[in-house]
Parts: C-alpha cells; structure tokens; sequence
C-alpha cells in the first residue's frame, strides 16, 4: 500500500510560545473525512470535533520548538529543522511514502520526492489534517500558559501580536515564552520577565 506524509507548522508568526510540527501518515486511498481544511479556515470547535472524531488515531510525529530554540537559530532554520525530524521519524516506518509540506523551501536531509508547495495546508488533505493537529494541540499549549501568564491574554491571541497582548508587553514586559529576537520584542529584552 502506497502512503502519502503530510507535514504544515502553526505558531511560525506568534510572538510567544512554540512553534509546533506535524506530520500525518496516510493511504494515498484515505478518504478524508468531510470538513477537512486548512486550520485557519476552521473554527475552534469545528477543529476540535475532527481532531477527536477523525485525526488523533492517525500515525503521526509532533514536533515542538520552544522560543529559546527560535531564538538561538531563527526561526527559518528552526522550521526546517522541525519539518525535517517530523517527516523523517515517520518515513521509519512508512520509508517509501510521498511527502508533502506546506511551504516553499525543501527541508535538509528529505528525499528528493518531497514536493514544498505554499498553501498546501488547503489543496492536499494529508496537509490539513497535519494543521489541524498541530493547531489544535498548541492552541492546548497555549492555554495552558494562560494559566502561568494570564496577563497576555494566551488563552485567545495564541501567543499572536494582538492589540490585548501589545498593551501586555507594555505593561508587564516579557515572560519566559516570549520570541526576543522576533523584531517586535527586541525593545524589551532588557526588561525583567515575569515570574
């Protein structure tokens, strides 16, 4: 039986938190289940019921990268790197399967048969269910944080650039999860986090 691996990230642009990886293994006869689209286009719930419902039992490979890491590296590099552990520890079991990943630059160490396409999150099914599970799990993430940090208000900006979040930064200035090097925090750096 032929497989196709699935790959996307969620958390690349967040200001705070980790950015996390999936990737999906799947039949490339796998009849996604309906509703299945890029995570963005999906409401909370609606990601929730397909996770539950259709996702979770998939074989799959999470990668997170913490903010520290990002920081040290970049986040381009960062990405690469995630894409390329998730895809590689499912192509252990699954060594012959196409993959895609959403995105335009090729991860170090793939087989030549990756395709990198922008948007793929919406035009391969294997893609978007990967984002799905990467949203839905680091959305998970990020509320658990709230609770650490509930002044930046995790529990709905995700770790995102928000109006409520800003107001935060100015306020409270960095915690622990923050991405200093991102352009926006620079300015805080020297700034005592929270604890």
């Amino acid at each position: 039986m032929e497989y196709i691996i699935g790959s996307d990230e969620v958390g690349y642009g967040a200001w705070a938190g980790p950015l996390f990886v999936c990737a999906v293994a799947v039949p490339t006869n796998w009849k996604a289940p309906g509703g299945l689209d890029d995570s963005k286009k999906l409401t909370p719930a609606e990601r929730v019921f397909l996770y539950g419902e259709h996702l979770q039992r998939l074989p799959m490979s999470i990668k997170l990268v913490e903010n520290t890491y990002i920081d040290a590296v970049g986040v381009k590099t960062a990405l690469l790197e995630a894409h390329a552990a998730a895809v590689l520890a499912l192509l252990q079991d699954y060594p012959d399967a196409h993959v895609i990943i959403d995105g335009v630059l090729r991860p170090p160490g793939l087989p030549e048969r990756t395709r990198c396409l922008p948007r793929a999150d919406s035009i391969f099914p294997p893609v978007s269910a990967a984002s799905i599970i990467a949203k839905v799990n680091r959305d998970f993430v990020m509320r658990q944080y709230h609770e650490q940090f509930p002044m930046y208000g995790f529990d709905t900006s995700v770790g995102y650039g928000t109006k409520k979040h800003q107001d935060a930064l100015e306020r409270y200035g960095p915690c622990p999860i923050h991405r200093l090097s991102y352009r926006p925090l620079q300015k805080y750096r020297t700034k005592v986090a929270p604890t």
